[in-house]
């Protein structure tokens, strides 16, 4: 028989688990400290310019946007900057109040075009006082890629993507080192 515990090697309890599902998210971000390097943020009226610019430079692709107070409104992916320079015709299709088909301008009148334009509007946000059991279920339940954790004022605090989630918790429980990129 083997004995629960964190050692390296063996094999972790229904406590143990218990214990990390009921972390709260802001306990989650101080214990493991999600790096920041997989998101960058933008305030409403940055032009999409300024947003190439960058991700040209080496800036990840997933970009939050707020408002004058932090507040995430948005948030615009690889995907969103692909179909605003598609320069083919697409029909437009709304499924359950999201239009696909955003904007399909050429790349020069696109840069002057603040980035709301082609944000997603819906973006997934979560309180710090929440649960990690409340964002893997959100994870699973929406299947998102990244999930914006704010403050008790609505503020941006970090972002966390399913992936840093699922390798923390993973390292947590089988007692491996928590340098986590």
């Amino acid at each position: 028989m083997v004995k629960a515990g964190k050692k390296t090697g063996t094999v972790f309890g229904s406590r143990d688990v218990s214990n990390l599902l009921g972390m709260t998210i802001g306990e989650f971000l101080v214990k493991y400290k999600p790096p920041s390097t997989h998101y960058i943020i933008a305030r409403r009226g940055t032009k999409l310019y300024n947003v190439l610019k960058a991700i040209a430079i080496g800036h990840p692709i997933f970009i939050v946007v707020v408002d004058e107070n932090r507040r995430p409104i948005g948030y615009i992916t690889e995907v969103d900057l692909i179909k605003t320079f598609s320069r083919k015709p697409r029909f437009s299709y709304f499924i359950a109040g999201f239009n696909l088909t955003k904007l399909s301008i050429p790349i020069e009148q696109a840069l002057n075009i603040p980035v709301e334009k082609i944000m997603e509007k819906r973006p997934v946000v979560v309180k710090e006082s929440e649960k990690i059991s409340d964002i893997l279920n959100i994870v699973h339940g929406l299947h998102v890629p990244s999930i914006i954790v704010v403050d008790d004022k609505g503020r941006i605090k970090s972002v966390i993507t399913a992936s840093f989630l699922v390798r923390a918790l993973l390292r947590s429980l089988l007692g491996e080192p928590l340098s986590i990129t």
